[in-house]
């Protein structure tokens, strides 16, 4: 199958499943992912924020190489048209380095202690499905670690989809992650994000456009020319809502000409609420500021890394 065609029937039943699950959501208001259920003990010290010693793969952990040393293994395949692909429920892909992606329509997914260079992907490094755990594995890069490819690094889609993703070190993709409902992102470090290195890229570090209950806390997020976290409602997924940003550190670039927009861009036409933003900690050097949005976001203890108070725009 062409890799374009997979993608877009990947997206269409992850878009369904949203769907479905959000109806569940409007009935049952599931509360936000809480940050307890991260699920092992954090690498990051108390009062610190990722960095390469404390996400990606665990220093000292031998990787068996895919599609050079293996092309299969319990629940997965090699397709050779460049992915790993997943063919069962609750299969653990553990200590491999990709050099591809990973797709799965199942739940019960584990993917830990991993690399996933995104070789030759145009649509995401790694899509996932329900009940499935990514910890500290590296995403991107490509075959040599550091070219720029045009996938995003991870998606991540409905409402009721209990998906954690902890200590990740995302960086040489377009975006960072598009998480759509349904998600924890702990621990992580997500950057160098495209800036002028792919042309036309709009990229922006985690990127929501329909969905509840997604929880980001605890993350470096930094480049992206656009923002570190973008929300808008695209039209035709459920609205966005219980969107919680806490305890995360942002940082702007300038690099080819370009420069972050925002830390945080919230965008209020489908947004339901309740949107959180509180505790983050915010460099300087925006374009146009740290933090934008609607007036019925609750947004406080938000701070440059001088300790100043952020400047909050609203629209």
């Amino acid at each position: 199958m062409h890799r374009n065609a997979r993608g877009s029937i990947i997206v269409g039943a992850l878009l369904i499943v949203a769907g479905v699950v959000a109806l569940m959501v409007v009935k049952h208001r599931h509360q936000p992912t809480p940050h307890s259920t991260a699920i092992g003990a954090p690498r990051v010290r108390p009062g610190a924020f990722p960095d390469a010693s404390t996400t990606g793969v665990p220093a000292g952990t031998q990787l068996r190489k895919v599609p050079e040393q293996l092309t299969s293994g319990p629940g997965w395949k090699w397709n050779p048209y460049g992915w790993v692909q997943v063919g069962s429920t609750n299969v653990t892909i553990n200590g491999l380095d990709i050099n591809g992606s990973i797709h799965s329509s199942f739940g019960g997914l584990t993917i830990q202690d991993s690399r996933i260079r995104c070789t030759g992907e145009n649509d995401w490094c790694v899509s996932i499905a329900s009940k499935t755990v990514v910890r500290d594995t590296e995403i991107g890069g490509q075959a040599d670690g550091h070219t720029f490819g045009k996938a995003t690094g991870v998606l991540s889609a409905g409402s009721g989809a209990q998906n954690v993703l902890q200590g990740l070190n995302i960086h040489n993709t377009s975006d960072g992650l598009r998480l759509d409902g349904g998600t924890e992102l702990i621990d992580s470090w997500v950057h160098d994000l495209s800036m002028g290195d792919i042309p036309d890229a709009h990229s922006d570090g985690v990127q929501s456009t329909g969905g509840a209950n997604v929880s980001i806390t605890g993350n470096r997020i930094e480049s992206g020319n656009n923002c570190n976290v973008f929300v808008q409602w695209l039209s035709g997924q459920p609205e966005i809502s219980h969107y919680q940003v806490g305890r995360n550190l942002f940082v702007s670039q300038n690099r080819n000409n370009q420069q972050t927009s925002y830390g945080v861009c919230i965008y209020g036409n489908g947004v339901q609420g309740p949107i959180t933003v509180q505790d983050n900690t915010f460099s300087r050097g925006w374009q146009v500021g740290a933090v934008t949005a609607p007036p019925e976001a609750s947004l406080s203890g938000n701070k440059y890394t001088d300790g100043s108070a952020t400047a909050e725009v609203s629209k």
